[in-house]
């Protein structure tokens, strides 16, 4: 047999070029610019048929197209997707905001015990900059996706231009590619909160609240918390800012801000490797 002993598919739409090629649950499944087909094959080598499954408002990007089990993952211009081989469905990750105004032409992802890692660029809208942000980068943030559970952690700062899920019947590990301005490292993601033996910059930022009492001024009189590393505690009420060092210890910690206002917001930061503490306690008073 020959190729010209087969048939040949033009799939004639503006759903752009074809990007990749995935053979899933006994189907093979072309993932274009804008949309994703099924093809399939019957008895004779020129018999196929081609079902337009979805179709994008926004760019897929390639390199994110991953099989993470029993559904295929993938980012598109306005965030992550899941696709089960016959419907698509967006994953609310609460980070939409964070793909506005970026490309992610150069975004990568893999999957590993049950989680799936993308390397992007995310857009933070401040004023900060961290890692890799303070020189030319490709992309500048690690998510992962705990597909069990839901949760997400970013990485930011870390210019990571491949990724790659390696496993034997022992263990699985998740090789990474780095850039560090001209220089290219091979390492291993692991949990000990650092980049190459330098830490990162951890930071937890709490949404806006008025503790459900929006026309009564409070008073925030102690404030407990469990941190093993030092911690940084900044918060800021009605547009002021206080910030108290909170130290690290094998216990509870108790501070009293006596800090007054109507809204607040709980900035934590740890400068250290390994950050670990615990969803923290308010005593707040109304005035």
């Amino acid at each position: 047999l020959t190729l010209n002993e087969g048939g040949f598919i033009n799939m004639m739409d503006d759903k752009g070029v074809l990007n990749k090629v995935v053979s899933f649950n006994d189907y093979l499944y072309v993932f274009r610019d804008f949309g994703i087909a099924r093809v399939s094959a019957y008895a004779s080598q020129e018999e196929f048929f081609v079902s337009q499954l979805y179709t994008s408002s926004g760019r897929i990007y390639p390199k994110t197209i991953t099989m993470c089990g029993d559904v295929i993952i993938f980012l598109a211009d306005d965030g992550v997707y899941s696709f089960n081989g016959s419907s698509t469905n967006k994953i609310s990750l609460n980070i939409d905001k964070l793909f506005d105004g970026v490309s992610n032409e150069n975004a990568v992802g893999a999957f590993s015990n049950g989680k799936y890692y993308l390397a992007c660029c995310l857009n933070f809208n401040d004023d900060c900059k961290e890692g890799c942000e303070n020189k030319d980068y490709i992309n500048n943030a690690l998510i992962e996706l705990d597909l069990n559970i839901g949760e997400i952690n970013i990485m930011r700062g870390v210019d990571i231009v491949n990724i790659q899920a390696v496993s034997n019947t022992l263990n699985s590990k998740v090789a990474i590619c780095f850039k560090d301005g001209d220089v290219y490292k091979l390492g291993e993601l692991n949990k000990n909160g650092c980049v190459f033996g330098s830490p990162l910059r951890k930071v937890w930022h709490t949404p806006e609240t008025d503790f459900g009492v929006s026309d009564k001024p409070k008073i925030i009189t102690d404030f407990y918390i469990y941190t093993k590393s030092d911690i940084s505690l900044i918060v800021n009420h009605d547009g002021k800012v206080k910030e108290f060092v909170i130290k690290g210890k094998d216990g509870v910690s108790k501070i009293k801000p006596n800090i007054k206002g109507c809204c607040f917001e709980f900035v934590f930061i740890c400068e250290n490797g390994n950050a670990y503490l615990s969803v923290p306690q308010v005593k707040v008073g109304f005035l």
